[in-house]
């Protein structure tokens, strides 16, 4: 019984741990800056979106069970039909630090700027 819950308790804490970790994004567009908090989610279909000004973010943690965490980080742009396209998309592994990005929108040489890296 000892063993068995012991083996247990090894085998969800990977996912333990996983579910704890936070990433923080910061995002600069024309000035308007803004934060997002993004907590580790066991698959990747979630995440947290982020409208600024043409620019649609998206960043998820995805920490599957039994499988290294990584951070993606997709940027879309308002296009002239009303939709949004797909710019730049970035996937990271630990410790999920993007650097300093910067995606240009191409029709009106928009930017936006965003780094990423594990909330302390």
């Amino acid at each position: 019984m000892r063993i068995a819950l012991s083996t247990s308790f090894l085998l969800l804490f990977p996912l333990l741990a996983s579910a704890s970790q936070e990433v923080s994004c910061s995002l600069d567009q024309n000035g308007d800056e803004a934060v997002m908090s993004i907590r580790a989610e066991p698959d990747g279909l979630g995440g947290a979106w982020k409208e600024m000004g043409k620019f649609r973010v998206r960043a998820l943690l995805a920490a599957p069970a039994g499988r290294r965490p990584w951070l993606l980080v997709e940027v879309y742009g308002h296009a002239a039909d009303g939709d949004y396209r797909l710019l730049s998309s970035q996937k990271v592994s630990a410790p999920f630090a993007t650097g300093r990005m910067e995606v240009v929108e191409p029709g009106l040489g928009r930017s936006l700027q965003y780094e990423c890296r594990e909330a302390k």
